[in-house]
């Protein structure tokens, strides 16, 4: 497990800054006070030193019904793979199926999908993809992942706000699944 990545799961994303260690950020309705606390006890010494400068809290805005909003997201793109419910990248399933040759297109299709339920998804573009590397079972793994940016108008804001704190996608850890919104017009 990276350094970096000792950190992230307590469900902020940890942002590297020029590979001197970096910040946490995220959605939370809990005080700086209670972050510090949490990496405090859950990161290790080494992973505690990567923060550099305070935590501060964010607290959770939720956009009206209507309006348009920028995201920045960070996904694994997996589909259940018939009845053996084994995973498999979503656009390795799509192939599979007969549907979009298209990496691009069948993760922007995924992602369209999740996003539904809470907005209407206008523009949407993968600034990175790839493929992260993990274990599982002391098993080494490779899962996609993806990294998103677009805009979308909010269509259920109660939706979203789920959305915001339980993440986005059926992985969540390591900073998986956060949805960050802004300005449509900061990208």
């Amino acid at each position: 497990m990276s350094r970096k990545s000792r950190v992230s799961w307590l469900g902020l994303r940890f942002r590297e800054i020029g590979g001197r260690g970096g910040i946490l950020n995220g959605y939370t309705e809990k005080t700086a006070e209670q972050l510090q606390d949490m990496v405090n006890m859950a990161a290790d010494p080494d992973s505690q030193s990567m923060i550099k400068g305070p935590i501060l809290a964010m607290p959770i805005y939720i956009p009206k019904s209507g309006q348009s909003v920028g995201f920045e997201i960070k996904v694994v793109p997996v589909a259940r793979n018939g009845r053996a419910k084994t995973e498999m990248d979503c656009f390795l399933h799509d192939k599979k199926n007969g549907k979009s040759v298209d990496r691009e297109v069948s993760y922007a299709n995924w992602l369209t999908a999740r996003l539904a339920p809470s907005s209407d998804v206008k523009s949407i573009r993968v600034t990175q993809s790839g493929y992260y590397k993990t274990s599982r079972k002391k098993r080494p793994l490779m899962i996609p992942s993806a990294i998103f940016q677009g805009t979308m108008v909010v269509t259920d804001p109660e939706i979203l706000y789920k959305m915001m704190v339980q993440g986005v996608g059926r992985h969540k850890a390591y900073g998986f699944g956060m949805l960050a919104l802004r300005v449509p017009d900061r990208f």
